[in-house]
């Protein structure tokens, strides 16, 4: 077993080597360890012994049930200018961040895909600010030190941070120094069975936490390096499809960078691919999502018994110091008095608090706005109308700061929908000849006035845009609304007439160029005065039918549709009808001759006319349907 160990070290040192310029990401954990290494001989067997202690305990599944692992946190916070020393804030953002990924409370989870879903694991880690120092005194986990960086980029990789500012107890606090690095490093950790004196994580203060902007902006640093301080190699295993001696990640070739559409495959690794998701590849922020089950039971190894970590089970770093006070989350978080563009948001008072920081975003943005409270509620003001928001609460005490309380939600109320009838005024544009021009491409608002109200609509398409698309939105599913395109001659060429649907569509690829018309009604007067979108778009690319929707032409683009087709016996023409009245139904044949002419009364709805073909000869037909104002055809084939 040891020669196995032996051996994964010595492949994972010479992987370093070769792969320590070509990460992208700008983490440089490896360049680190390759230095400790050479410079402790010591290091590689304690490496070896950490390895031999995680396969025992992976071994030993009895063993991986705990209770969630609490580890105090000191940032020490080292900067040389006013930029560089960032606020309390974005401290406490970054906590939130590892908190939310190591427990998978991350609202970005769902993003995993289902194929990987079941591996996703809430690794049962927690991370709290430290509320008493090594010294017993109280703190609030946030530690800032003003001192320049050794060159003009910053403090490298050669942990001389960690010698201008030393590390609290290592076996008792996880040390995270914030600061310049410089180089395009984002961040750097230590692996486990390092020296103590330089134990932690070292992470570019334009990394860490939520911060605006750019494709590092999540916390997703501090995770990946967290998670490097807590024994997890990259996900490729620093070599060309090499080993990060996990058993349930993916073997992949490289790093991934930038965000990756699933599945990348590479290594022959499966219809699955890349696991690119992983917070332990060199994606996006926004484009990590999990640590899996395997990675959980390799980082909570190093809490077993005889694992190099356990000593912080018994640190006393989140508990304030006696005769302190702790500082208690509050409690009861109420939204109320919500309208389009405001909301109050409230809470129960928690003893001990000297004031509360309110944390509210849009669902699903990158930051929070956070204000400070002095009571127990707060007004919010500038909102977005129908937009979904989510907020939290921590409580700030004299000395400490509480956990924030879990995310709640609210929803401002939407504007309602106002529109105005302007397109009936003068004349109106209630008949085929009034129809009113509208531009093409673009989006107009109307408004159907009453149970008989018609609206006419004009545009022309041209030889360079030849193809139209008319699409009827915002209809109420209890209005039941149809949409008509007529030619220049006044033909109803398309027609989109679905049952209380909340949007008609109708496309017409290649038909003539000039003036075409649209109506929009109610069928017979059903839900009248109801606002409605219309667009016109015409262009020189097809429109993309849909298959089975309502712009299908063998379905609902016009009022009819004959089957089967081809024929050797008969054609079943099923016509929808608008209203009750007389219809005809010719088959012509190509050169213009009548073949067969049925007059039938239509009923409002579906009706059905049958053709007998059986002593008609094989060939191309077209068949007509004509009721009033309305004509449309379909072309068909005989072939007996």
């Amino acid at each position: 077993m040891k020669k196995i160990f032996t051996a994964f070290v010595v492949a994972f040192i010479a992987a370093l080597t070769i792969n320590a310029q070509t990460e992208t990401r700008g983490c440089a954990a490896n360049d680190v360890l390759q230095q400790q290494l050479q410079a402790d001989p010591a290091l590689k067997q304690r490496m070896e012994a950490i390895e031999q202690q995680t396969a025992e305990f992976a071994a030993r599944p009895h063993l991986q049930t705990r209770a969630v692992v609490t580890i105090p946190v000191v940032v020490h916070v080292v900067y040389g200018t006013a930029a560089q020393n960032i606020s309390d804030a974005q401290v406490l953002s970054q906590i939130d961040v590892i908190n939310a990924d190591f427990r998978k409370l991350n609202s970005d989870i769902s993003k995993v895909p289902a194929a990987f879903a079941a591996l996703a694991a809430d690794a049962e880690f927690q991370f709290c600010l430290a509320k008493q120092d090594p010294n017993g005194a109280a703190t609030t986990g946030i530690v800032r030190y003003a001192k320049t960086a050794p060159s003009s980029t910053g403090w490298g990789t050669s942990n001389a941070v960690k010698t201008a500012v030393p590390a609290w107890n290592a076996a008792k606090y996880l040390n995270i120094w914030v600061c310049p690095i410089g180089g395009g490093i984002l961040g750097y950790a230590q692996f486990p069975g390092g020296q103590a004196s330089t134990d932690g994580v070292v992470i570019d203060y334009l990394y860490f936490g939520v911060t605006p902007s750019g494709a590092y902006n999540l916390g997703r640093t501090a995770s990946h390096e967290v998670g490097h301080w807590l024994n997890l190699r990259h996900i490729w295993g620093d070599a060309n499809c090499g080993n990060d001696q996990v058993s349930d990640t993916p073997t992949q070739q490289a790093a991934n960078t930038g965000c990756p559409q699933f599945p990348r495959v590479t290594c022959g690794n499966g219809a699955n691919g890349d696991m690119f998701m992983n917070y332990m590849d060199y994606t996006n922020d926004a484009c990590m999502f999990m640590f899996t089950t395997g990675q959980k039971t390799r980082m909570q190894a190093l809490f077993a018994t005889g694992g190099s970590r356990a000593g912080l089970l018994s640190s006393i770093g989140c508990v304030a110091p006696s005769g302190g006070t702790s500082c208690a989350a509050p409690t009861n978080l109420l939204a109320s008095s919500i309208s389009t563009t405001g909301a109050t948001v409230s809470w129960s008072a928690a003893t001990g608090a000297s004031n509360y920081t309110l944390n509210y975003r849009v669902v699903g943005a990158a930051a929070f706005t956070a204000l400070t409270v002095t009571g127990t509620s707060q007004v919010i003001t500038g909102l977005t109308a129908g937009t979904n928001y989510e907020y939290q609460v921590r409580t700030n005490c004299a000395s400490s700061a509480s956990a924030f309380t879990v995310v709640s939600t609210f929803s401002t109320t939407a504007n309602p929908t106002v529109c105005s009838d302007s397109y009936e005024t003068g004349a109106g544009n209630n008949t085929l000849a009034n129809a009113s021009a509208i531009s093409v491409n673009a989006s107009i608002q109307a408004l159907i006035a009453t149970k008989n109200d018609n609206d006419y609509y004009s545009f022309s398409n041209s030889t360079a845009n030849p193809n139209i698309r008319v699409t009827l939105t915002g209809i109420a599913a209890s209005a039941d609304y149809d949409l008509r395109l007529y030619n220049a001659a006044g033909t109803n060429v398309k027609s989109s007439l679905n049952s209380s649907a909340t949007s008609e569509k109708v496309v017409l690829n290649g038909g003539a160029i000039g003036k075409y018309s649209v109506r929009v009604y109610p069928y017979t007067g059903f839900s009248a005065t109801q606002c409605y979108t219309l667009t016109v778009n015409v262009g020189s690319s097809t429109f993309v039918r849909e298959v089975n929707g309502n712009d299908n032409e063998d379905v609902l683009t016009s009022n009819f549709k004959v089957s089967p087709n081809p024929a050797n016996e008969f054609f079943n023409v099923e016509y929808i009808a608008d209203t009750e009245g007389v219809a005809t139904v010719r088959m012509m044949d190509v050169t213009g001759r009548e073949i067969q002419r049925v007059v039938q009364n239509m009923n409002k709805e579906n009706n059905i006319v049958q053709l007998n073909v059986r002593n008609v000869n094989n060939g191309l037909y077209l068949i007509l349907v004509q009721q009033g104002e309305d004509v449309q055809s379909k072309k068909v084939v005989v072939n007996r």
